[in-house]
This record gives structure tokens, sequence and C-alpha cells, in this order.
């Protein structure tokens, strides 16, 4: 169970890392160096912050929480008389 909840939390933290890497080599390329740099820093804390408040809002908890939901309605509906 854990194993699904840290492939669903990698693949949006994946996603995140190419874009934001994605948006800083192009500012890099657009910008002046000194401009740049502060945006590059500026992106890391948000990447930092982000990533501070899902671990503090118990995200892979409640993620968990839902797949397990989910899985136990897909088993209870395979009941007869229980299911629709």
């Amino acid at each position: 169970m854990d194993f699904i909840v840290d492939v669903l939390l990698a693949v949006p933290r994946w996603l995140f890392k190419v874009l934001s890497d994605l948006v800083i080599s192009t500012l890099e390329l657009v910008l002046p160096d000194e401009i740049s740099s502060d945006l590059v820093s500026m992106l890391n804390q948000i990447y930092e912050v982000a990533g501070w408040a899902l671990e503090m809002g118990e995200f892979k908890y409640g993620l968990s929480m839902i797949v397990t939901a989910v899985i136990a309605r897909f088993i209870f509906s395979l009941i007869p008389f229980v299911g629709k």
C-alpha cells in the first residue's frame, strides 16, 4: 500500500521539478544574470514551501486513506446484496 502512495506522490513531485527546471533554464536564457539568479532562488524557495505544506497537511496519510476507501468500495460492490 505504501508503494502505491509513494508512486502517486512521486509523479507530481517529479512533474513539478521538471517544470520548475524548465522555467529556470528559460529565465536564465532570457534575463540578465543578476535578475535570473534572484528568480532561481525564489523558485527554489517555492518548491521547498510546497513540499513543506504537503508534509504538514499530511498529504501522504490522506492519499493513503483515499486509496484504501476506493479499494474497499470496489470490494464491497462485488459482494452480493451489499453492492448495487
